[in-house]
């Protein structure tokens, strides 16, 4: 989640059950949420995950001897993959054994039809999905609503559209290329450095200008760590924050303070982000646990003016096909969308699938966007 330009960062984080102190982004992974998650009947209940498919031998529909059926197995039958436009019609699919895999493994054990098994596989998906992104927005006092979403990944668009309208979010933001999305991120970010001391005091207590020269030790540490990094000084951001506690607490709040801070102005900021996170403030003492500063190069912005508009959409429609239209709870005539063929400015009515190649965007028919 971005909250105010910046991405939401924790300072612990688990990987395989390993506690790592070390400042990470606050990210979800969703267990049996991705494309090779196998999709399979248990004691009547329809599961996906968290066995996976894997990328060999993969799918179903990939015809590389996958056996069980998967999510993206699923997308096929359910016409959101067109089969004779994957990786940009370098693969073809094999729709039919997907399709008899899901009958055979779902439908008949579950007395379905291969749409309402495949349908169900996205049912699962949607709801762990949603349960996730719910822990970091309605279950810390925000309103999922007021917030747009960025759908990246291969199968990102694909899976956003549903999760946006059982969120009710009214606005998917799909980037050019977004299955290298993440890469391209990679390429372009700015270099970042943390450094902390762990202290220890009681906010009434501590010597502020000792909380000072902690602060400025910390400042020169990051400098020089930029510096060696080959870059100016006129380049470097940097970021006080302090971990804070209601005395007697386990866990922790990180504030951001500028320069002219005092006693009162950290206790302020504090109540009020422990009232926003939790729906209360206390008078208890509060406890300084770490010290914390970061540095950040500042990078230049990307160009994003558009080259003009174009709003007739009517050109970009090639052929309709069928696909299962969730808003619809049936198969319908969807318009295929190539992604090449649109301008800044269209806008696309659902239900449509677009497609990038290495990607797809589904809009179903009760919503639409400009892109």
């Amino acid at each position: 989640m971005i909250e105010s330009g910046a991405a939401v960062a924790v300072h612990e984080a688990q990987l395989e059950q390993y506690p790592l102190l070390i400042p990470i982004y606050d990210i979800r992974t969703i267990y049996g949420a991705g494309g090779g998650s196998i999709a399979w009947v248990h004691e009547g209940l329809l599961k996906v995950g968290p066995m996976s498919a894997g990328a060999e031998p993969g799918p179903i529909c990939y015809g590389r001897g996958g056996t069980e059926p998967t999510v993206t197995d699923a997308a096929v039958v359910l016409g959101y993959i067109d089969p004779d436009r994957f990786l940009e019609g370098e693969m073809r699919l094999d729709v039919a054994s997907a399709a008899e895999a899901l009958r055979e493994k779902i439908g008949l054990p579950l007395g379905l039809s291969v749409e309402q098994a495949a349908a169900g596989v996205f049912s699962v998906l949607l709801a762990k999905t949603v349960g996730a992104l719910r822990q970091i927005t309605v279950e810390r006092g925000h309103d999922a609503r007021s917030f747009a979403m960025l759908a990246f990944g291969g199968a990102g668009p694909l899976v956003a559209p549903l999760i946006a309208r059982e969120m009710q979010v009214k606005e998917v933001i799909v980037p050019q290329a977004p299955a290298a999305f993440s890469a391209w991120g990679m390429l372009n970010t700015d270099l970042v450095d943390d450094f902390s001391r762990t202290i220890l005091h009681i906010l009434d207590e501590v010597d502020m200008g000792e909380l000072e020269k902690l602060f400025v030790g910390l400042e020169n540490d990051a400098i020089a760590s930029l510096s060696s990094q080959g870059v100016a000084a006129s380049q470097v951001v940097l970021i006080r924050q302090l971990e804070l506690r209601y005395y007697g607490q386990e866990h922790t709040l990180a504030i951001e303070i500028g320069e002219g801070y005092s006693r009162a102005t950290i206790r302020q900021a504090f109540d009020e982000q422990h009232h926003a996170r939790y729906g209360h403030s206390m008078k208890d003492m509060i406890e300084i646990l770490n010290v914390r500063v970061r540095d950040r190069q500042t990078g230049q912005a990307a160009d994003t003016k558009a080259a003009g508009f174009d709003r007739r959409v009517e050109r970009a429609f090639v052929r309709k096909r069928a696909a299962y239209c969730i808003s619809r709870a049936k198969l319908s005539l969807i318009f295929g969308v190539p992604a090449e063929q649109l301008a800044p400015g269209d806008v696309i009515p659902g239900p449509a699938i677009v497609d990038e190649g290495t990607s797809t965007t589904v809009l179903f028919s009760d919503q639409g966007r400009s892109r």
